[in-house]
């Protein structure tokens, strides 16, 4: 049988199990959306309420020495002690938003749980679905994250009409 026809025959046998992987790993990717989006808002509000000042010109950005730093995009550019600043002016923010705990610790990882479901459901998919002869060649390519979002893709596409 050609691979392409072993890929078909393993996608139609593993098809419900890739399709709750493949939320998963969508639900994941909304949960680090979502406090991603939190996290940045809290930035932008600790910005816009406190003074926070250019240490010194960017021109690529446009933004001079002294100018106001309002957006989470531009804390970079902060000075070190500054840049602690918005760390200690955001944590409160951060615990009341049950983004860390008082320590500092992130409460939900949504990082590690969408690297987690992105690495299971990419296994899951060369040990099931990859035809054998392809298998190694796709277990060598997983390390890069790229390569991981390919696969992925490739098999969304597949099942794109089941989900």
């Amino acid at each position: 049988m050609e691979e392409k026809e072993l890929f078909a025959k393993n996608c139609d046998k593993h098809e419900q199990k890739v399709k709750e992987l493949l939320e998963a790993y969508d639900l994941a990717g909304i949960g680090y959306q979502v406090q991603t989006a939190e996290e940045n808002d809290i930035y932008n509000e600790v910005l816009a309420e406190n003074e926070f000042f250019a240490p010194n010109d960017v021109p690529r950005l446009g933004i001079k020495k002294g100018d106001r730093i309002t957006s989470h995009e531009h804390d970079f550019i902060l000075a070190d002690d500054d840049f602690q600043r918005l760390m200690d002016l955001a944590q409160p923010k951060f615990v009341k938003a049950k983004i860390t705990d008082e320590n500092g610790y992130i409460i939900t990882n949504w990082l590690t749980i969408l690297a987690g479901a992105r690495r299971e459901l990419y296994d899951y998919i060369v040990d099931n679905i990859i035809p054998d002869s392809m298998k190694q060649v796709f277990r060598d390519a997983r390390w890069k994250v790229s390569n991981q979002e390919k696969l992925i893709d490739i098999t969304r596409k597949r099942f794109c009409a089941l989900i």
